[in-house]
Parts: structure tokens; sequence; C-alpha cells
């Protein structure tokens, strides 16, 4: 969910929707269809600023309050699931700090 949330974010509110459809016609070859223009415009104009990220949120913090560890498994699987965890989430900001080290002369806003 936090990823989701990442790329909600990333795709709707900074990238932008236009931009988004006019990448899929480059790399396809190809229009998107009129449903997904319609489905994707009418979100980010109304529901994905707001309500997307808060109903993923609370599903996340709704999960995280009733999570208990699963029965049965030994600790080292455990402990092997919640370092794949950290690895995959900690490359989220690890990648964002080296697209911006590497990109010379930009800011964080730019």
């Amino acid at each position: 969910y936090i990823l989701v949330i990442v790329e909600l974010v990333a795709i709707n509110w900074i990238y932008g929707t236009k931009s988004f459809v006019r990448d899929i016609k480059v790399m396809l070859g190809a229009e998107v269809g009129i449903c997904w223009k319609v489905c994707w415009f009418f979100f980010d104009q109304f529901c994905w600023f707001v309500f997307d990220p808060v109903a993923l949120f609370g599903i996340l913090v709704y999960f995280l309050v009733g999570f208990e560890l699963p029965a049965g498994y030994p600790d080292a699987a455990i402990a092997a699931g919640w370092v794949l965890f950290s690895i995959a989430i900690g490359m989220l900001p690890l990648c964002f700090c080296h697209a911006m080290y590497i990109d010379e002369g930009n800011t964080l806003l730019e």
C-alpha cells in the first residue's frame, strides 16, 4: 500500500494525467481508448487528489493496527519477511536520492 500511494501521487499529482496518456501513446504507438481517458481525467480532477490516497492510507492503518505475526512460522522466516519488506520500502528513498544526486543543475522543485 505504501508503494501504491507513492505511485498514485507521483503519476497524478506530480507527472500529470495528460503527460501519462501522451507517454502511453508514444510507447505503444496507439491511442488510449476513450473510456480510459474519461476515467483517468475524471478521477484526476475529482477523486485521486483526496479520496484515493486517503482511502489507501486508511486501509494501511487499519491493517497495521490489527496486525499479528503469523503463527507456525519459524522466527527466521518472519525475520526474512521483514528484511524483504524493509529492502522494498527502503529502495524508494534510496533511488529518489540517487536520481536527485545524478541530475545536474536541478533543484528538488524543478
